[in-house]
């Protein structure tokens, strides 16, 4: 998880390369040590995905792939952009 964290370290959603990326959800498993699932959500189906999908700090769809750019040249990344808020108590 070490390797990830320092993979996404530079993955800010701002763009300025200056912050770490923190998606919702990072899944990994030891069997398949060279794959990484990423989870963004966002809970307005209005912040899902933008027209041109590049404003990742905004869109759940954006977000995972400003991760996914950041993840593959070391991993097979899987990316996953859900919307929805949790469920209340």
């Amino acid at each position: 998880m070490q390797d990830i964290s320092k993979e996404l370290s530079k993955a800010s959603k701002t763009g300025n390369g200056k912050a770490a990326g923190s998606p919702e959800f990072i899944v990994t498993s030891p069997n398949t040590p060279d794959m990484v699932v990423v989870v963004e959500r966002k809970a307005d189906t209005r912040y899902h995905l933008s027209v041109n999908r590049d404003p990742p700090r905004g869109y759940a769809v954006d977000g995972v792939l400003q991760y996914a750019r950041y993840l593959t040249p070391n991993y097979t990344a899987i990316s996953i952009a859900v919307w929805g808020a949790p469920p209340s108590n």
